[in-house]
């Protein structure tokens, strides 16, 4: 079939409802956040979960074999081999000059490890390294990641009216 008008409407300080009209009795709905597969249902609403300042593309389908463009999502995605002798691994980034460690990640049986940065705005320019942590610390694997996305959404606050169903929009 084909993508499906939705709506969406603020349920908290992180969380969206996003809802559309049935379009054919006992469909089974397919929500997308940025591309990645949320879930999917046969109600005609979905509880999407944001984190503080993120701006997610929605996309809802009634057919499985539809799947949206690729996303763009506001976080950098760091993969890597396990090296051997680590006892956990330390995710850096560089603010002020100065290396800080935004997080550690003990070393387990895995044999390949990932971690996804906190939201990054457009844009901008981020300097991170991950440093395989043992007795010496290995040397640490750099990498840097200029952010470039949709653009943002522009900077607007709404209010909902759910017993007229208005929503208005303030710049």
């Amino acid at each position: 079939m084909a993508e499906v008008d939705a709506l969406a409407q603020p349920t908290g300080p992180d969380s969206v409802r996003v809802y559309w009209s049935e379009t054919t009795p006992g469909s089974v709905y397919y929500v997308y956040k940025d591309a990645v597969l949320l879930g999917s249902t046969t109600q005609t609403w979905f509880l999407v979960t944001l984190a503080a300042g993120e701006c997610a593309h929605i996309s809802v389908f009634d057919d499985s074999a539809d799947v949206p463009d690729a996303g763009f999502p506001g976080y950098f995605r760091f993969e890597w081999d396990a090296s051997t002798g680590a006892t956990s691994y330390r995710i850096e980034e560089y603010i002020d000059t100065t290396w800080t460690t935004i997080s550690t990640i003990p070393s387990t049986a895995d044999t390949h490890y990932s971690y996804n940065t906190p939201y990054l705005a457009d844009g901008t320019e981020h300097q991170f390294r991950m440093v395989a942590a043992n007795a010496n610390d290995s040397a640490a694997r750099l990498i840097t990641v200029l952010m470039v996305r949709r653009p943002d959404p522009p900077d607007v606050t709404y209010t909902y009216d759910s017993d007229t169903g208005d929503l208005t929009v303030d710049e």
